[in-house]
């Protein structure tokens, strides 16, 4: 092999390795922008995440404040049923006096037409 024929290999070899060099250059490029827009849209669904914690969050917290409430009403619901049979009872006892009065009222026949107005209900 004459010095021409070594130089010819040579730079037959240096055009090789500069063409991997330069597909070596444009898988880089590839690479280093898929890993950006993989960046981005990590970035992307980090702000989702982020919000929809943010969401559940709130949710927890409005879910809290109506569960509060329900139990005040349920308290108060109580407080009216416990009223109720008071004013029920209260009720009842006056009915009993009213019918005990017309029995021994003035007038005794009274009661017959009092006993007749029970009877009819």
């Amino acid at each position: 092999m004459n010095q021409n024929d070594k130089t010819e290999a040579v730079v037959g070899a240096m055009l090789q390795m500069s063409s991997s060099t330069q597909q070596l250059v444009g898988h880089i490029e590839r690479v280093s922008n898929e890993t950006i827009s993989a960046n981005i849209q990590a970035d992307a669904a980090s702000k989702d995440i982020t919000s929809a914690v943010n969401f559940v969050q709130k949710l927890d917290l409005s879910i809290s404040q109506t569960t509060g409430s329900l139990n005040q009403l349920s308290k108060s619901a109580e407080s009216i049923g416990s009223l109720v049979d008071v004013i029920s009872g209260i009720s009842e006892q006056t009915n009993l006096l009213a019918l005990n009065a017309a029995f021994e009222g003035p007038e005794q026949e009274n009661w017959v037409v009092v006993l007749r107005l029970l009877l009819t209900r």
